[in-house]
């Protein structure tokens, strides 16, 4: 027979293995969890990020109060995302270690549904006196989803997403809607402008790499030349420059347009790309023997 002693060995020994076996239950079930979480998480920034150059884009294109219509829809649009995201986080239950970064990222939304609705309302109003009463209101929610999703995604270190700063800009980019642009009379300012709009029309619309390369500044060719780069070569690679996107259209903000000195200037364009969001960029021109000329192209990665 076996004894009391050998009894409670096989006992404790017995609840051992199940406590051991339990705990590499509870491992791999967090594990799933914290894989799950992981692909939630990705897949609805990468859902926000599109959302994101969406909104930025059509508040990029604001020159007069019609153009607020854009900002609105696309406003609304994100909106209705991130309340869609909101709802779903609050059901999967968070993985153990990852309940600081949940609250993160619950912030960052919360505070992006506040930076939008706002963003909508004053757009979708179109009033100037609306505007301009709830202009600290809309400033103070921008900074609030700036350091909110800033922070979220600083932590979130398992995934590559950005938002550009430009998306909290609504108070500048609204405000030129009941604003005539600076260098609405600037003869510079159009020349800067039809030059940036010939670069453009060449890339996207008529593929013409001659006119593109003969309107590149002479640094931009100088370093292009340094790095073993003839005008053939870069021919060659050209649409390469673009990765996986094709441009199909463009959109060039007068208002925009801003000169750090008199032979240097900026001006932001909006680049549709098919089957993905715009991108907004700046390009920076100089001015050379009276020509301006396109120094650094950012779509295709010159800076």
């Amino acid at each position: 027979m076996i004894g009391r002693r050998s009894l409670l060995i096989i006992a404790a020994a017995v609840l051992v293995v199940l406590s051991v076996g339990f705990l590499v239950y509870l491992n791999r079930l967090n594990a799933n969890r914290v894989q799950e979480f992981k692909k939630s998480a990705k897949d609805n920034w990468t859902n926000i990020s599109k959302q994101v150059d969406n909104v930025t884009a059509s508040l990029a294109k604001v020159a007069s109060t019609a153009d607020l219509s854009d900002v609105s829809k696309a406003a609304g649009q994100m909106e209705k995302l991130i309340a869609s995201i909101d709802r779903s986080h609050k059901k999967g239950p968070v993985p153990s270690g990852y309940g600081k970064l949940s609250e993160e990222q619950k912030a960052a939304i919360d505070a992006l549904k506040s930076y939008l609705v706002e963003v909508g309302e004053l757009a979708s109003s179109a009033d100037e006196k609306a505007f301009q009463e709830n202009r600290g209101i809309l400033e103070n929610r921008s900074r609030k989803a700036s350091s909110a999703v800033n922070k979220f995604l600083s932590n979130a270190n398992f995934m590559r997403v950005n938002v550009s700063n430009d998306f909290y800009q609504a108070t500048l980019a609204m405000e030129t809607a009941w604003r005539p642009p600076i260098n609405a009379d600037d003869p510079e300012a159009q020349e800067v402008y039809d030059a940036a709009n010939a670069f453009l029309s060449a890339d996207i619309k008529e593929s013409n790499f001659d006119k593109l390369w003969s309107m590149l500044s002479t640094r931009r060719i100088m370093a292009l030349n340094q790095l073993q780069l003839s005008k053939e070569v870069v021919r060659s690679g050209w649409r390469q420059l673009w990765g996986d996107k094709t441009p199909v259209d463009y959109y060039l903000s007068r208002p925009s347009i801003n000169f750090s000195n008199p032979e240097t200037a900026t001006i932001r364009v909006v680049v549709y790309l098919e089957g993905n969001s715009p991108k907004v960029e700046s390009l920076r021109l100089v001015k050379e023997d009276g020509i301006w000329k396109v120094e650094t192209y950012p779509p295709v990665g010159w800076n």
